[in-house]
């Protein structure tokens, strides 16, 4: 969904409640072939313009197929984070590259020509969730190296 931002009124709500197909949420995640939604990202919230830039306020949900990084089965994980961001026009903060971020700045995206991509924002947003490695549960014990028996299932013969 893209949105014009000269179209959202001063400090005046631009109500959101609407959901991504699940095949857009797929191919945005496409490089991740451990990963596929299982329904469509919902979001619910709000973007208001508030001069200078235009505040971002959503509660996401989506269900994703997951693979676990040590064992290798897939198992189900729920993102459904509530998202705070700053939307900036990039034209509005000079050359991109030499941008500096503090701290405070982290909550802060920049779109380019007017125009919000207010899909590639919230997906990107659920990637943000993503863990280093994907578990299934935190005392995942993986897979014996020798003879590929999942230790969640009981341990292996194999020496140690």
């Amino acid at each position: 969904m893209k949105i014009q931002s000269a179209k959202l009124t001063f400090n005046k709500d631009f109500n959101l409640d609407s959901e991504i197909p699940i095949d857009e949420v797929n191919a945005y995640f496409n490089d991740f072939d451990e990963c596929s939604a299982l329904k469509p990202l919902a979001y619910k919230g709000v973007l208001v313009n508030k001069g200078k830039f235009i505040a971002l306020e959503a509660d996401l949900n989506v269900d994703l197929d997951m693979v676990c990084y040590r064992c290798g089965i897939n198992y189900t994980r729920t993102y459904a984070p509530h998202i705070s961001l700053k939307l900036i026009e990039v034209s509005s903060v000079g050359n991109v590259d030499e941008i500096v971020l503090s701290g405070d700045d982290l909550d802060t995206v920049t779109f380019e020509d007017g125009t919000i991509d207010l899909h590639a924002i919230l997906l990107e947003s659920i990637y943000l969730e993503f863990d280093e490695q994907n578990l299934c549960s935190e005392d995942c014990k993986g897979i014996c190296l020798i003879c590929k028996k999942n230790l969640n299932d009981g341990d292996c013969s194999c020496p140690k």
